[in-house]
């Protein structure tokens, strides 16, 4: 009965219809390439394409003219080979057959790469382009996150509908559970744009008559409706970075019930999810350990210290990750620390490699400071901490590297710290739009420049300021490695960590005027 009572509730904004088929559209063909592979293996469900069988699987895509190739799994997981990596690296040709394969282009995201790999028929002298999508958070032991998935389908579907009339390949590990799920996803979420409603189970039932066991468990079932769900609510697209000022423009001097972009606002308020005591229930009941305790981590994204790191205290700080474009968990986003979790501050910069720390309000005022801070130098249990560099990017922006040496373990970490002094904590914004580029850019580079690692984000309470500089980071990032941003989506992943980020439409409006102004100068 539950299951029923969420397949009605599943509607397309607006919108009502008839429930119809939707296994039997014309625009759609499956290749099941992993049906080949199995012919080779004496465990059919264990492996993607082998190498034994790649000129199969490249001839196979140059006869049915693929355009778009989706991969569900990576090359190993568990300790098991799952797939073998059937293109070649980029410089390299790999010929099979009569076909020769050269990879043009890899982008990788946080969650998944994109590859353009051109196709070059030796006997023809024809060649062609393929997009290869890889998602590489889905194993056969976790469930990616819906929002995750959401994001990876759009970027399919761009591609998809840039060639409507080429068939999608689509495998994983064992051309199943992971791809079936995707495929139900897709052909759901084009159903109810048409008609308003979709029939979940009707879609499976028909799929499993081609093929069985398209969705294996409960847990897949279950994400097919959680992220159909999503992809409704997203029905937002990219903004081409050339358009943005224009847009901008035009939109803000519409009545605010014409407003595109408060429209957009409105809806992320909607969506943005509310948490149950039971997720935050470590914060809870460390509460004291927090200066400003307003903002408590989701238990599933909080920063943990290694497994035996802290038999003497509290494992609890503050801490949450939250992703950038390009890397999983590269952001670490904490409140200020009070006296007694000054030393859980600098453990965690040197335990995740943090290289980077933005404050997004003055520091001076925090009686902490000196612990961990210092003006020259400070002892703070088994860590010494030494300034040894200080200087100003701007008036406002205050740049200072420390020194961490620890005494039980012979390590030295450095820190290199952007002070922003000129954002109240009075202010849900700062000042101009340059004070906020100019920071990221700096913190960028020096995050590039000292080998990776996590940047950390704090504010007074852990979300004050945090979701400006994080939304920003973000839509500044996406705009280098797409030249066109989606700032809703960006904003709607920052609430599924952290709800209480970027609740005003001040803080979205001032994201906008930040990158409109920055592809204008």
């Amino acid at each position: 009965m539950e299951l029923m009572r969420l397949e009605v509730e599943i509607r397309t904004p607006g919108e009502h219809g008839p429930l119809e088929s939707t296994v039997d559209d014309h625009w759609f063909k499956l290749i099941f390439d992993t049906i080949l592979m199995s012919l080779e293996s004496t465990d059919p469900g264990e492996h993607g394409p082998l190498e034994s069988t790649v000129d199969d699987h490249w001839l196979m895509i140059w006869q049915e003219q693929v355009s778009v190739v989706v991969m569900l799994s990576n090359f190993t997981e568990d300790n098991k080979e799952k797939c073998y990596q059937y293109w070649p690296i980029k410089g390299k040709v790999r010929v099979e057959g009569s076909i020769s394969v050269r990879l043009l282009q890899e982008k990788k995201y946080a969650f998944y790469t994109l590859r353009k790999i051109k196709l070059e028929q030796k006997t023809t002298a024809t060649s062609r382009l393929v997009c290869h999508f890889q998602f590489t958070m889905w194993s056969d032991s976790e469930i990616p996150y819906p929002s995750e998935l959401v994001q990876f389908y759009r970027s399919v579907k761009r591609a998809q509908d840039a060639c409507p009339s080429s068939p999608v390949l689509v495998h994983c590990s064992e051309g199943g559970g992971r791809t079936g799920t995707f495929i139900a996803l897709d052909k759901l979420h084009r159903a109810g744009q048409r008609a308003g409603r979709v029939n979940v189970t009707k879609c499976l039932v028909e799929m499993c008559e081609q093929r069985m066991n398209m969705v294996e468990n409960m847990e897949q079932y279950i994400l097919l409706y959680h992220t159909l769900k999503e992809s409704f609510h997203r029905n937002v697209y990219p903004i081409r970075k050339e358009k943005l000022s224009t847009i901008l423009t035009e939109e803000m001097q519409k009545p605010d019930k014409e407003n595109y972009l408060r429209k957009q606002f409105c809806e992320l308020m909607c969506v943005r999810p509310v948490y149950d005591d039971l997720i935050n229930e470590t914060g809870y009941r460390n509460i004291q350990l927090n200066l400003m305790p307003t903002v408590l981590p989701d238990e599933e994204f909080r920063v943990t210290f290694p497994s035996g790191e802290r038999r003497t205290r509290n494992d609890f700080y503050n801490t949450v990750f939250l992703s950038t474009i390009t890397e999983y968990n590269g952001l670490i986003v904490a409140p200020y620390p009070a006296d007694n979790t000054a030393e859980d501050l600098i453990r965690l910069m040197m335990r995740q490699k943090s290289r980077v720390l933005v404050t997004m309000h003055p520091l001076i005022e925090l009686h902490s400071t000196v612990l961990w801070y210092p003006d020259k130098s400070s002892e703070l249990s088994q860590y010494k901490i030494y300034r040894e560099a200080s200087g100003f990017l701007t008036s406002d922006i205050q740049r200072v590297t420390i020194r961490i040496e620890s005494t039980k373990r012979s390590e030295v970490h450095r820190v290199h710290v952007y002070e922003i002094l000129s954002w109240s904590t009075k202010n849900i914004i700062p000042r101009d739009t340059k004070l906020a580029t100019t920071v990221i850019k700096e913190a960028r580079q020096t995050r590039e420049e000292e080998g990776g690692g996590p940047i950390t984000v704090m504010s007074y309470d852990g979300a004050s300021g945090c979701g400006v500089f994080i939304a920003l980071y973000n839509a500044m990032e996406q705009l280098s490695m797409d030249g066109a941003v989606d700032l809703f989506s960006i904003v709607h992943d920052i609430h599924i960590r952290l709800p209480r980020m970027m609740s005003t439409m001040d803080e979205y409006e001032f994201c906008y005027q930040a990158i409109a102004e920055l592809y204008t100068q």
